[in-house]
């Protein structure tokens, strides 16, 4: 029969007990099972994504409600973005996998070149959705769990409507940074 030292009292036990018989201390070993460790962090991840998601909802709010406040106008809401030609034309073009690899590279510098930037964007849709109202499109990158998500004007939830997954857009937008996926705000789908 196989034995071992106690930890507590030092007498030596069989290897089957889960308690000593000498001192009542618990022998038993916790193991962790990788997939609840690997469930757990997804679970975090996801809280994460999730009130990342809110707060920049809230953000949206916030300064949609401002400008409403001074507009002298209660029309409905368009897509209304001064100067877009302009803008469009002076956009950084860059394809959803170059956008994720530069942010996975260094965020830092990815920041610094993309973020609150206006950028035209080109990929390969890998889903359609919609997150408290908000249409989303997200284009794949070539690599997996690290997409580009775009966070399109709520005038386009028509148009995103006619999207089918798997088919080649471009969208302009402005740099939102990295939160699990790189964000993408105001979206225009442009074809």
């Amino acid at each position: 029969m196989l034995m071992k030292n106690c930890p507590k009292c030092s007498e030596l036990v069989s290897v089957k007990v889960t308690i000593c018989p000498n001192c009542g201390h618990s022998l038993k070993k916790y193991e962790f099972s990788w997939l609840k460790t690997v469930m757990a962090v997804l679970i975090i991840i996801g809280m994460v994504y999730i009130f990342g998601m809110i707060n920049r909802l809230d953000d949206n709010k916030s300064m949609s409600n401002t400008t409403s406040n001074r507009s002298v106008s209660r029309e409905p809401a368009k897509v209304n973005v001064p100067n877009l030609q302009e803008r469009i034309g002076k956009a950084i073009q860059v394809t959803a996998a170059q956008l994720s690899e530069d942010y996975q590279s260094n965020e830092v510098s990815a920041n610094q070149k993309y973020k609150d930037k206006d950028l035209i964007i080109s990929g390969r849709i890998e889903s359609i959705s919609q997150t408290f109202g908000t249409p989303q499109v997200t284009l794949t990158s070539g690599r997996m769990f690290f997409g580009v998500t775009i966070n399109l004007e709520k005038s386009q939830e028509s148009t995103a409507a006619n999207l089918s997954k798997g088919q080649e857009i471009k969208v302009f937008g402005v740099g939102g940074g990295n939160l699990l996926n790189v964000v993408i705000d105001k979206g225009i789908i442009l074809q």
